[in-house]
């Protein structure tokens, strides 16, 4: 009897609500056209079927449509649909949150995003370490895994650095200002500031300041070296304490440990420097097989490849000055050649070359040697056979300054007299003795030439000082001016007696 009472009672209840409109409403008299079962209130809410997600499973052939509420696992609402449970946009995190993201993504709009709401660091993990930071406090932000670990958001010394990679800058403890972009990049760097490291591995090791390394590994094994700028695949790779470096190309500068002040520009170039300060090289492999040389200058592909210890060297164009192993050398050249066009030596005691010019080198006092040679030359002008003048040997190439193969042509030559006693005049001077002809003759007759001037086999050897040479001629046309002279008093006084032998006469 009380089943049957309880029964009535309800279908009762479901009577009462029922409308001519053929829906439901819980909670109002008047529930919407559109919906079935309108519910509505506002201290209570619709309470859907919980339990745990086994339970949930159980349910024997779910209709798609079916909602649940599962209370453990992934907590939430859940519906069927038609295949497998799928959660709701709106689900509910293990914590209980409302609002939690979806890992499988959210429907957001313009007022949604990922942070804090107050002035705390945002912190990202993987495998429970730290894999990204945004510093609210001291500026340094962080992606990658581990990436920045030792830097803290609570307060470190470092401030304003920026990783992003595989491990970068992980050691970095008090350095600030730094770059690290790369997996690696500046990998144990500690205290080093205002570094910027670009690349898988660039500055590995580094504990300098003011370095800037793009590419991979460049500048990986860096120390104490600072305000090195390079760029390419393992450029300055070997450098430690080198300072002051410029690197751009694959391995340029690549084993340079210790070396200063260098500029490589180029495939290799520089590559095999260590200690070598102040060098310049533009062109691939130039000065590729430098070691300890410093102050060189090479530009063009492989100028000056061969040099390895060579000083103050100046190379220009393709392969000049391949071979050379010197110092203090000049090569302009577009081969490998060792006798280009131009070559020369800057070396006060410098051996012939091609082409020399040297002008009063020396310090602090400047010297006067050097000479400029132009011709088809592989020796010194001086010595045996001039170097292929045609000369004898006795043309030492020490006293002159200018040699020129096959002649000079010129419009006008004027040569300076140190004083006026390398000129002529003296032979008008009172006490000059002036040789009678007579002497004259008998030494003409003797030697085959003027006195005071020198023979055809003399000339032939030492060759003709155009000064000395204009001087005596001038000697013997003055000599010949006084010898006309004398010679025209004499004829005067001839014709002086003629005519007085002639009155004579006449009077007879």
């Amino acid at each position: 009897m009380k089943k049957l009472l309880t029964l009535a009672l309800a279908l009762s209840s479901m009577a009462a609500l029922a409308q001519q409109t053929g829906n439901v409403g819980i909670g109002t008299k008047n529930p919407d056209p559109s919906a079935l079962l309108d519910l509505s209130s506002t201290t209570k809410g619709l309470l859907l079927p919980r339990m745990t997600q086994a339970q949930r499973d159980a349910i024997k052939n779910p209709v798609a449509g079916l909602i649940v509420y599962q209370t453990d696992q992934g907590i939430g609402t859940y519906t069927y649909d038609g295949t497998t449970w799928q959660p709701s946009n709106a689900k509910v995190g293990s914590a209980l949150v409302a609002g939690a993201w979806d890992k499988q993504g959210n429907a957001i709009d313009g007022t949604d995003f990922l942070g804090s709401t107050n002035g705390a660091s945002l912190v990202f993990k993987v495998n429970n370490l730290r894999s990204g930071l945004i510093d609210f406090g001291f500026g340094n932000t962080l992606f990658g895994y581990r990436a920045g670990i030792a830097l803290t958001p609570s307060g470190g010394d470092g401030v304003n650095n920026l990783a992003q990679g595989n491990q970068a800058l992980q050691a970095t403890t008090t350095g600030s200002y730094n770059v690290a972009v790369g997996g690696a990049a500046l990998y144990t760097n500690v205290s080093g500031s205002n570094n910027t490291a670009i690349g898988f591995a660039s500055l590995f090791t580094n504990r300098g300041g003011g370095n800037t390394a793009i590419g991979a590994s460049t500048l990986y094994s860096n120390d104490t070296g600072g305000s090195n700028t390079t760029m390419g695949q393992e450029s300055m790779y070997s450098n430690t304490i080198g300072s002051f470096n410029m690197a751009y190309g694959t391995f340029a500068l690549k084993s340079n440990t210790v070396g200063d002040a260098n500029a490589a520009l180029g495939f290799e170039a520089l590559k095999g420097n260590i200690g070598g300060h102040r060098n310049v090289a533009l062109g691939s492999q130039a000065l590729v097989g430098n070691q300890g040389g410093s102050e060189n200058i090479a530009i063009g592909g492989r100028a000056g490849a061969g040099n390895v210890s060579g000083n103050r060297n100046v190379f220009i164009g393709f392969r000049s000055g391949e071979a050379e192993t010197g110092s203090n050398m000049l090569y302009i050249a577009n081969n490998e050649t060792v006798n280009p066009l131009i070559k020369g030596n800057f070396h006060a005691t410098a051996p012939w070359v091609k082409f020399n010019v040297k002008v009063a080198p020396g310090s602090p006092t400047p010297t006067t040697t050097g000479y400029l040679a132009i011709g088809d030359f592989d020796t010194a002008p001086g010595g045996a056979g001039a170097g292929g003048l045609g000369l004898p040997a006795s043309f030492s190439g020490g006293a002159y300054r200018l040699y020129v193969q096959d002649g000079i042509m010129t419009e006008k030559l004027k040569v300076a007299l140190r004083n006026s006693a390398d000129w002529a005049d003296y032979v008008f001077a009172p006490e000059y003795k002036l040789k009678p002809l007579t002497e004259v003759e008998t030494f003409i007759k003797e030697n085959k030439h003027l006195p005071n001037v020198p023979s055809a086999d003399e000339m032939a050897t030492n060759g003709i000082d155009v000064t000395k040479t204009s001087a005596k001629l001038m000697e013997k046309i003055e000599e010949l001016t006084l010898y006309m002279i004398d010679l025209n008093k004499q004829v005067q006084a001839l014709k002086a007696e003629n005519e007085t032998l002639k009155s004579k006469v006449n009077k007879y």
